[in-house]
């Protein structure tokens, strides 16, 4: 394998993790709003009981603040439910994100030894050129001038 070639790779996986490091940060987005929404459901539910507990109500109302309390209860499991997911959502998307940057960082490493390869097998190459450029340099000049 080229450096060129493993350096495409190497872009290729960059390009995978930033696609994984938006879609972590849309997983986060959706946890937040999930958590906002339960947090918003607790306050609704504590400040119906604040209200009962300063007032007296009538059965109607009672009746009513019941069917009320009951909707946010059952909206407060709904909204944990979602938490849940989306945290866990956000735990393999934050795996996916660590996976893919390990994995890059070890083409990058192993890019950098293979450049080093080749530079030196460039260099090597090099001086065994003026080598043999410098041998058959002496050895024509070591020659009679008839037999060169």
């Amino acid at each position: 394998m080229t450096s060129r070639r493993l350096a495409r790779i190497v872009r290729v996986k960059k390009l995978v993790e930033q696609t994984r490091s938006t879609e972590l940060a849309e997983s986060q987005t959706v946890l937040d709003r999930a958590a906002d929404d339960l947090r918003q459901t607790h306050e609704e539910l504590q400040a119906l009981n604040e209200a009962q507990t300063e007032n007296t109500p009538t059965a109607d109302q009672l009746q009513a603040a019941a069917a009320y309390q009951g909707h946010l209860e059952r909206h407060a499991v709904e909204a944990l439910d979602q938490v849940v997911v989306a945290k866990q959502q956000v735990e393999e998307d934050r795996e996916k994100v660590a996976e893919i940057w390990r994995e890059r960082r070890l083409l990058e490493d192993f890019q950098e030894r293979l450049v080093e390869r080749e530079r030196l097998e460039a260099d090597s190459e090099a001086r065994r050129v003026a080598d043999d450029m410098a041998l058959n340099a002496h050895i024509r000049a070591g020659l009679p001038q008839g037999e060169k």
